[in-house]
């Protein structure tokens, strides 16, 4: 008796085991696992736009390098970064940090053309801007050669108060620079334009747009015009001096034309300027007939 009860704890014992064993093994089976957290977004990439802020141009048209100009504002227009801002150091240099997709950034400065560039950033990437001075108003004494000869498209007219500066026409620009002093009387403002009819010539005749004098001197002579008034006035290449500041250009001077000229775009347009001013045709043609031969031909007054 004692034998078999024991026997039956024995088995209950078994069975309890065994389903404790079952239930177990169950449960370590059915135990949700933990979920794994869900992947974090990307971070946008970003990147970095510096550059300069130059004038075009701050110096003759044939150093030709525009130089920084400081106190420029840059600012971020539109996209993720619109109202990002910075301004120009003393050299023009701007950067603006953390910029992401495309964006359209503007350069303002009082007294001068406000610039807008739109880019699209894939990388760090260095942008220059150039900007043009506000245009002043023509003076009087230009009104009659800007109505009767062609000009580039968008002809500028800036006086300048840096006494360094000289009086010049720059292609790059198409500004006709003046010096405040030099303004009375209106000859030399007629003289630069004399030379944005030359750079208009040029363009007329499907050459490439010249850049500074290295260039500007060879295509007009390349020109009818300009070709004309070499056969006519009997300037002449002298192949050896080309990379002198006349670009190797010597003058034959007429009797009653001043000499000195360093190549043939100034000797014409300082004709076109008299030309137009206040002289007499037939003072003109009295004092320089070559010359005024050729002005007659290409010069409409």
């Amino acid at each position: 008796m004692l034998v078999r009860r024991s026997l039956v704890v024995l088995s209950i014992i078994a069975v309890a085991w065994s389903l404790a064993s079952i239930a177990c093994s169950s449960g370590t089976a059915a135990a949700p696992t933990t979920p794994s957290q869900a992947a974090a977004s990307p971070t946008p990439a970003t990147y970095t736009l510096r550059g300069t802020v130059r004038a075009v141009p701050t110096a003759n048209a044939s150093s030709g390098a525009p130089v920084g100009v400081p106190d420029v504002h840059v600012q971020v227009l539109d996209g993720p970064n619109a109202g990002k801002s910075t301004d120009t150091g003393s050299d023009g240099a701007y950067q603006l940090s953390l910029l992401a997709g495309g964006l359209t950034v503007s350069a303002t400065k009082n007294g001068y053309q406000r610039k807008d560039i739109s880019l699209t950033l894939s990388a760090s990437t260095t942008q220059d801007i150039d900007i043009k001075q506000v245009c002043d108003p023509w003076p009087s004494e230009a009104s009659e050669i800007l109505a009767k000869l062609t000009m580039p498209n968008h002809l500028c007219f800036v006086q300048v108060s840096t006494p360094a500066v000289t009086s010049f026409y720059s292609a790059v620009a198409r500004t006709v620079f003046v010096r405040v002093q030099d303004l009375a009387g209106g000859n030399v403002v007629r003289h630069e334009l004399g030379h944005a009819h030359q750079h208009r010539v040029i363009l007329e005749a499907g050459l490439p747009d010249p850049r500074f004098d290295d260039t500007f001197v060879p295509r007009w002579v390349m020109t009818p015009e300009g070709d004309d008034f070499i056969r006519l006035t009997g300037w002449r290449l002298d192949a050896p001096s080309q990379n002198a500041p006349s670009f190797g250009w010597i003058e034959k001077c007429e009797s009653g034309w001043s000499c000195g000229y360093p190549n043939p775009i100034e000797d014409s347009a300082q004709f076109t300027a008299d030309y137009f001013g206040p002289a007499s045709p037939s003072q003109l043609q009295v004092r320089a007939p070559l010359r005024f031969q050729w002005a007659s031909r290409w010069l409409k007054r």
